[in-house]
Protein backbone atom coordinates (compact mmCIF):
# COMPACT_ATOMS: atom_id res chain seq x y z
CA UNK A 1 0.00 0.00 0.00
CA UNK A 2 2.92 2.12 0.99
CA UNK A 3 4.11 1.73 -2.46
CA UNK A 4 1.22 2.47 -4.37
CA UNK A 5 0.67 5.77 -2.44
CA UNK A 6 4.39 6.91 -3.82
CA UNK A 7 3.45 5.67 -7.29
CA UNK A 8 0.42 7.43 -7.33
CA UNK A 9 2.11 10.82 -6.00
CA UNK A 10 4.28 10.86 -9.27
CA UNK A 11 2.36 11.81 -11.89
CA UNK A 12 0.28 14.26 -9.29
CA UNK A 13 3.79 16.01 -8.28
CA UNK A 14 4.82 15.92 -12.79
CA UNK A 15 0.94 17.67 -13.18
CA UNK A 16 1.83 20.24 -10.46
CA UNK A 17 5.08 21.38 -11.89
CA UNK A 18 3.61 21.57 -15.63
CA UNK A 19 0.75 23.62 -14.15
CA UNK A 20 3.11 25.99 -12.18
CA UNK A 21 6.01 26.16 -14.73
CA UNK A 22 3.68 25.89 -18.38
CA UNK A 23 2.12 29.43 -17.96
CA UNK A 24 6.02 30.72 -17.76
CA UNK A 25 7.01 28.94 -20.47
CA UNK A 26 3.89 30.27 -23.03
CA UNK A 27 5.05 33.77 -22.09
CA UNK A 28 8.79 33.52 -22.79
CA UNK A 29 8.02 34.44 -26.72
CA UNK A 30 10.66 35.58 -29.15
CA UNK A 31 10.89 39.05 -29.67
CA UNK A 32 10.33 38.96 -33.37
CA UNK A 33 7.10 37.32 -32.07
CA UNK A 34 6.13 40.21 -29.60
CA UNK A 35 6.59 42.83 -32.15
CA UNK A 36 4.96 41.15 -34.84
CA UNK A 37 1.25 40.44 -32.49
CA UNK A 38 2.05 44.16 -31.67
CA UNK A 39 2.37 45.16 -35.26
CA UNK A 40 -0.77 43.18 -36.43
CA UNK A 41 -2.42 45.05 -33.60
CA UNK A 42 -1.74 48.28 -34.61
CA UNK A 43 -2.50 47.60 -38.54
CA UNK A 44 -5.66 46.19 -36.83
CA UNK A 45 -6.33 49.03 -34.48
CA UNK A 46 -6.87 45.90 -31.62
CA UNK A 47 -5.95 48.74 -29.20
CA UNK A 48 -6.17 46.01 -25.82
CA UNK A 49 -4.51 43.85 -27.57
CA UNK A 50 -1.54 46.48 -28.35
CA UNK A 51 -1.73 47.58 -25.12
CA UNK A 52 -0.62 44.09 -23.54
CA UNK A 53 2.73 44.02 -26.05
CA UNK A 54 3.46 47.66 -25.00
CA UNK A 55 6.42 47.93 -21.74
CA UNK A 56 4.57 49.09 -18.97
CA UNK A 57 6.97 52.26 -18.70
CA UNK A 58 5.83 53.45 -22.09
CA UNK A 59 2.11 53.36 -20.87
CA UNK A 60 3.18 54.98 -17.82
CA UNK A 61 4.76 57.99 -20.38
CA UNK A 62 1.52 57.93 -22.28
CA UNK A 63 -0.35 58.53 -18.83
CA UNK A 64 2.20 61.21 -18.05
CA UNK A 65 1.43 63.26 -21.36
CA UNK A 66 -2.21 63.15 -20.91
CA UNK A 67 -1.84 64.08 -17.54
CA UNK A 68 0.24 67.23 -18.95
CA UNK A 69 -3.28 67.98 -20.79
CA UNK A 70 -5.26 67.29 -18.13
CA UNK A 71 -3.51 69.30 -15.52
CA UNK A 72 -5.98 71.11 -12.88
CA UNK A 73 -4.85 74.08 -14.23
CA UNK A 74 -6.09 73.27 -17.54
CA UNK A 75 -9.94 73.37 -18.69
CA UNK A 76 -11.15 69.99 -18.07
CA UNK A 77 -14.13 70.83 -19.64
CA UNK A 78 -15.24 70.55 -23.53
CA UNK A 79 -14.77 68.42 -26.53
CA UNK A 80 -11.04 67.16 -25.99
CA UNK A 81 -11.70 65.48 -22.66
CA UNK A 82 -14.61 64.22 -24.08
CA UNK A 83 -13.04 62.86 -27.27
CA UNK A 84 -10.18 61.05 -25.40
CA UNK A 85 -12.26 60.13 -22.06
CA UNK A 86 -15.41 58.74 -23.90
CA UNK A 87 -17.30 61.56 -21.84
CA UNK A 88 -16.02 60.56 -18.39
CA UNK A 89 -15.09 63.38 -15.71
CA UNK A 90 -11.16 63.97 -16.04
CA UNK A 91 -10.77 62.55 -12.38
CA UNK A 92 -12.73 59.08 -13.48
CA UNK A 93 -10.54 58.95 -16.70
CA UNK A 94 -7.13 59.71 -15.28
CA UNK A 95 -8.57 57.00 -12.70
CA UNK A 96 -7.92 54.28 -15.32
CA UNK A 97 -5.11 51.69 -15.29
CA UNK A 98 -2.30 52.53 -17.83
CA UNK A 99 -3.66 49.79 -20.19
CA UNK A 100 -7.18 51.33 -20.58
CA UNK A 101 -6.19 54.86 -20.54
CA UNK A 102 -4.41 54.03 -23.49
CA UNK A 103 -6.72 52.23 -25.49
CA UNK A 104 -9.23 55.04 -24.69
CA UNK A 105 -6.49 57.35 -25.99
CA UNK A 106 -5.75 55.84 -29.16
CA UNK A 107 -9.31 55.13 -29.73
CA UNK A 108 -10.21 58.27 -29.80
CA UNK A 109 -7.23 59.20 -31.70
CA UNK A 110 -8.20 56.87 -34.95
CA UNK A 111 -12.38 57.36 -34.22
CA UNK A 112 -12.00 59.11 -38.01
CA UNK A 113 -9.13 56.22 -39.40
CA UNK A 114 -10.58 54.59 -42.75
Amino acid sequence: MDGSRRGSRAPAALLAAGLLFLPGLLLAQAPVEVADEYLRGIEAMAWRATAQRIHPDALAEVRELVEIFLAPEVDREGAFLDALSGGQDAETFLSLDDGSLFVSVMRALTREAP
